[in-house]
């Protein structure tokens, strides 16, 4: 019985023991690969110093440690002293093999102008014998200003300014004295006279724009009288576009095809009625020209001068008929009564008549 509990048992814990190994190298790997992340060496043996500092100045844990330009390690950790409350403890991870002196600067840098810190370890030969900082030791400290950092050191920067100096000594010189015909002399003279060229032209716009002020204030003035009246008309210009869009919305519905028949009858009436205008018109110059030729009666007595005149005569007897009869209508009508004889005619001194005949 025991022995069938223990045949029944081992694929249990086999594949248990298989569980828990899988898990240790799991744990392993995240630690590795944590650490891997975080800049350390993980199958690299290494040294822990110490450097103490009243100010690290943005650095930061993982920030790289360098020799010469070269990493050889990085900032583990940075502690504050609890006791005084001013010093900061930065731990710093160097590969063993690095021979780092116990006289070594640790020196704090800055990387670029972005703002970055990083360490570098400054010594002139390597260590060897008790010379030689251990696991532990406590290294000096130095820092230095962005400014230092991206200068570099003061002699050399007093060499690069006497050498740039002596380069651009001729061209200050030409620039101040401008005889230089052909280099930076003329170049300037030709910038001065730019300059001054600018200037009138300068002083010139500002006469103009002086003395079109006041147009350009009309101007602006009229724009806003404009805008004004569009404005205070905005209802009026709105119902204009609204009969204009009803009468094209008319427009399109009217039929036109019928529209068009009804015009080209009407032309065509009209034609026939210009024809036969034309006919009579026609007609009234044959009447007209046969008159002027003198045929017909009413032609006789517009072109007979005969018959014109017998015509006046016999109007002008007729006058002189109506009015003997109007001055003595005894010598026409004879009435009796109870048989008294009419008396003779007797012709006026003053007889009206003669007028008539003298005419």
């Amino acid at each position: 019985m025991p022995a069938q509990l223990a045949n029944r048992l081992k694929p249990i814990m086999k594949r248990e023991t298989k569980i828990g190994i899988l898990a240790l190298v799991t744990i392993a790997v995240i630690v590795v690969g944590f650490n891997f992340l975080k800049g350390k060496e993980v199958f690299s043996s290494a040294n822990t110093y110490y450097v103490v500092y009243d100010n690290v100045d943005q650095l930061s844990v993982g920030d790289g440690v360098r020799f010469r330009g070269l990493r050889v390690g990085q900032v583990a950790s940075i502690t504050l002293d609890e006791e005084t409350a001013q010093n900061l403890t930065v731990g710093l991870t160097l590969e063993e093999d690095l021979p780092v002196p116990t006289t070594a600067t640790v020196l704090i840098k800055a990387d670029g102008l972005l703002g970055g810190r990083f360490i570098t370890l400054v010594f002139d030969a390597p260590c060897s014998g008790d010379n030689c900082a251990t696991d532990g030791t406590y290294l000096t400290a130095a820092s230095e200003t962005m400014l230092e950092g991206l200068l570099g050191d003061p002699e050399d920067l007093k060499r690069y300014a006497e050498v740039a100096k002596d380069a651009a000594g001729p061209i200050v010189d030409s620039i101040a004295q401008r005889l230089d015909t052909n280099g930076v002399g003329r170049t300037m003279r030709n910038l001065e006279t730019t300059t001054q060229n600018l200037a009138r032209l300068t002083e010139k716009i500002d006469r103009l724009l002086a003395r079109s002020g006041s147009d350009l204030s009309a101007t602006v003035s009229s724009v806003a009288s404009i805008t004004k009246n569009l404005e205070t008309n905005n209802a009026q210009i709105a119902s204009i576009l609204r009969n204009v869009d009803s009468t094209t919305s008319a427009l399109a519905r009217v039929d036109l095809g019928s529209t068009l028949t009804e015009v080209e009858a009407a032309l065509q009436s009209l034609q026939s009625t210009l024809a036969s205008s034309n006919g009579a018109i026609s007609n009234l110059d044959d009447i007209t020209a046969g008159l002027n030729r003198g045929e017909g009666s009413l032609g006789m007595l517009l072109q007979d001068d005969a018959v014109a005149v017998r015509l006046e005569r016999t109007l002008t007897n007729l006058d002189l008929l109506m009015q003997d009869l109007r001055l003595n209508p005894k010598r026409y009508v004879n009435v009796s009564v109870f048989g008294k004889k009419q008396k003779e005619y007797d012709l006026p001194e003053e007889d009206p008549a003669e007028d008539i005949l003298r005419d």
